[in-house]
């Protein structure tokens, strides 16, 4: 796999983390970051197999995808073989582009996370050939990436994955 592999999914602020609009304190969010389906980039369908999915806390929350725009910190992520979830903290408090997505987000604006997926392998399931991967079973044609690395987790404004549930 030459090429990263990216995601998204709706997030949501943490209820405790929303203690006024002049607080400078930091907001927590929690998401699902894929929810184990496949997914239709366009030009291909593809399924990350989360058996084999590495991923190491803490890691960076960035900013659509941008490696220079940090805006918090993954802290946790839970994998249990058919979704993953984290939780992460924006660092609004110092911040310009955290601060702005914790304040619209507040107010409604559906914003999403992604994942950066990076090396693993593709396994290419063919036309009318079957494969279960995360619990479920797909139908071929599509694209298969086991033992890819989650490096990132950005906040994105729209998404890739459909099916956002919170």
């Amino acid at each position: 796999m030459n090429e990263p592999i990216y995601l998204s999914q709706p997030f949501r602020l943490a209820a405790g983390s929303d203690q006024g609009q002049d607080s400078n304190t930091t907001a927590t969010m929690h998401g699902v970051d894929y929810s184990g389906d496949a997914v239709d980039l366009g030009w291909e369908t593809i399924v990350i197999d989360l058996e084999t999915l590495n991923a190491a806390v803490p890691m960076p929350l960035l900013f659509a995808h941008d490696h220079g725009a940090d805006i918090g910190v993954v802290s946790a992520i839970d994998n249990d073989g058919k979704t993953l979830t984290l939780t992460a903290t924006l660092f609004d408090d110092v911040d310009e582009r955290a601060a702005d997505i914790v304040a619209k987000a507040r107010r409604g604006m559906p914003y999403q996370l992604s994942v950066g997926v990076f090396d693993g392998s593709v396994h290419q399931i063919g036309d009318g050939a079957t494969a279960t991967v995360n619990g479920r079973k797909f139908n071929g044609p599509i694209s298969i990436v086991r033992g890819g690395t989650l490096r990132e987790v950005p906040v994105v404004t729209l998404g890739a994955d459909p099916n956002a549930d919170f």
